[in-house]
């Protein structure tokens, strides 16, 4: 086999066995992939915090994605539900802010791409709620509420919810009283 032969061939092989390991990878290690969320079912105006220059005010009638790092606000006297991606929702009462801090599904790529039992996937949420009372129903989500990871990060430290429906209150001398609630049928 002449030089040019024996170069063509063993880049065949190369390409074939980058491209098989980069398969077998994909197929063994998971990764995660991000999750939004949204603002809906405003009462009054709600404001969307995506950083410290940028503010935009949302009003009844308007639905906004809520990503990862991003703030939503009411005022006292308005309202707002954050949907999340597995249905489970937030209820804002006025004044009161949760930002969103970690939203996810980590799985292999077979398992984001087939949506099967076979592959495992893990699925968190972090959201960090600084003051108000804001309810939360994750008793219709999908997944259900004993397959995520839920936490809600507060101003003295953080809370881990066993029952999928709670109410938080920061009070402005920043007393917290988490309260399990009864879920709506």
């Amino acid at each position: 086999m002449d030089r040019t032969a024996r170069s063509i061939v063993f880049s065949i092989f190369g390409v074939l066995g980058v491209s098989t390991l980069a398969f077998v990878v994909s197929v063994i290690v998971p990764y995660q992939v991000n999750q939004t969320a949204t603002i809906e079912d405003i009462t009054g105006a709600a404001e969307i915090v995506r950083d410290q220059d940028t503010r935009a005010t949302l009003v009844p009638d308007d639905s906004e994605k809520l990503r990862i790092g991003e703030t939503v606000r009411v005022e006292p006297g308005n309202a707002a539900s954050v949907v999340f991606f597995n249905q489970g929702r937030a209820v804002l009462t006025g004044p009161a802010a949760i930002t969103l801090v970690e939203s996810y599904q980590k799985a292999t790529t077979l398992g984001h791409m087939v949506d099967s039992s076979q592959f495992k996937r893990r699925y968190g949420l972090t959201i960090k709620q600084m003051h108000g009372t804001v309810q939360y129903y994750f008793d219709h989500s999908d997944p259900a509420f004993e397959a995520m990871t839920i936490k809600v990060q507060l101003p003295n430290g953080s809370y881990q919810p066993d029952s999928p429906c709670w109410q938080i209150t920061i009070s402005a001398d920043q007393t917290i009283t988490p309260e399990t609630l009864s879920c709506p049928d």
